[in-house]
């Protein structure tokens, strides 16, 4: 009796075994961007060829891809960091522009908390 359920329990452990090996075969093609189901259907007249894009999506797409693909450095950056004396500078002209911003909110609170104008009265007759 337990030759028996060595016996099952080796063929489950190939069963097992080979979906998990199907699995991660799938999960690699699936990783390239292929369907292999998919272009065997197409290939054979039973699936329908996907349609050409529109010419706007042509248009807005670039032919890069813009991700990093695996394995491969940065490129160099197109703008250099600046000097301390910059960023010095940019922080003096945001610190301007805030203290602008904060008067023009200040003078807006200002008109915008006025007592409001009393109606006309209506002329005697």
């Amino acid at each position: 009796m337990c030759a028996t359920k060595r016996r099952g329990g080796a063929a489950r452990f190939a069963r097992v075994g080979a979906l998990g090996a199907a699995m991660a075969v799938s999960a690699l093609v699936a990783g390239c961007g292929a369907n292999p189901v998919r272009d065997v259907a197409v290939s054979t007249g039973f699936g329908a060829k996907p349609p050409e894009p529109a010419g706007f999506v042509k248009e807005s797409r670039s032919a890069e891809v813009d991700y990093l693909p695996i394995g491969q450095r940065q490129p160099p950056r197109r703008i250099k960091p600046k000097t301390p004396e910059e960023a010095k500078a940019l922080e003096e002209q945001l610190d301007a522009q805030r203290k602008a911003n904060e008067e023009a909110a200040a003078q807006a609170k200002a008109l915008g908390s006025a007592p409001a104008p009393q109606p006309g009265s209506a002329p005697a007759q």
